[in-house]
């Protein structure tokens, strides 16, 4: 039964966080077809789905830290969270999220530039203010993918790799921070209210997890059952 009800919150906060983000992306882009039949500068189309792929990947990765902090701290709250299965699926349909965007964003910036814009993958912390903030999501894509590699081998029982497992705070940090700073969508209406109502969620969830942590030691263990 309690995870059926996992289950289904989990689902309940991926739709609706979908939806909403979906709705002001449209809102804000417009028909999505008329870059296809309209003119329009090259790559805008691939531009405008990178935009909605990173706005996904956001609002999934919200989820996904809600869900686990819940999970680490039911021993002390009546909503259960999701199994480890379920927190590598979800994981893993984020990073697809996230490749995406990247991917996209360097696609429509090559087609528009002519040329590859390799140094888009290094970030430049001492930029101006677009390319500073572009760079924190640069540092946030890398820090998610080590997070990607410690969570499979936390499965294989090695422990060592807990602390990058751990970093998870940081991506979520900086692409929250990234977003808000140069994500046109993000700074909108619908999306910017779903998104500060998840990071209201998340810090509550993490406080729950600091009480259950202080309450029973043992729950910092990273469970993998």
């Amino acid at each position: 039964m309690a995870a059926g009800k996992a289950k289904r919150l989990g689902i309940a906060l991926i739709l609706l966080s979908i939806i909403a983000v979906t709705l002001g992306w449209w809102f804000s882009v417009g028909n999505p077809i008329m870059y296809l039949t309209h003119s329009v500068s090259p790559g805008q189309f691939l531009y405008i789905l990178s935009k909605l792929a990173g706005l996904l990947a956001l609002v999934l990765i919200g989820v996904q830290v809600i869900l686990m902090l819940i999970r680490a701290s039911q021993r002390f709250v009546a909503v259960p969270g999701i199994s480890y299965k379920r927190h590598m699926q979800l994981g893993l349909t984020t990073f697809a999220f996230c490749l995406l965007h990247v991917v996209l964003i360097f696609s429509a910036i090559w087609l528009r530039q002519g040329k590859a814009p390799w140094g888009l993958l290094l970030p430049d912390l001492t930029a101006n203010y677009y390319k500073f903030h572009l760079s924190l999501g640069v540092v946030a894509f890398y820090v998610l993918c080590a997070g990607i590699v410690a969570g499979w081998k936390l499965r294989g029982n090695k422990p060592g790799w807990k602390a990058v497992h751990m970093m998870w705070p940081l991506a979520v940090g900086l692409a929250y921070w990234h977003s808000l700073s140069i994500g046109s969508e993000s700074r909108m209406g619908i999306v910017l209210v779903t998104l500060w109502l998840l990071a209201a969620v998340i810090c509550t969830a993490l406080v729950m997890r600091l009480i259950a942590a202080y309450k029973a030691p043992g729950l910092w263990r990273i469970r993998t059952d």
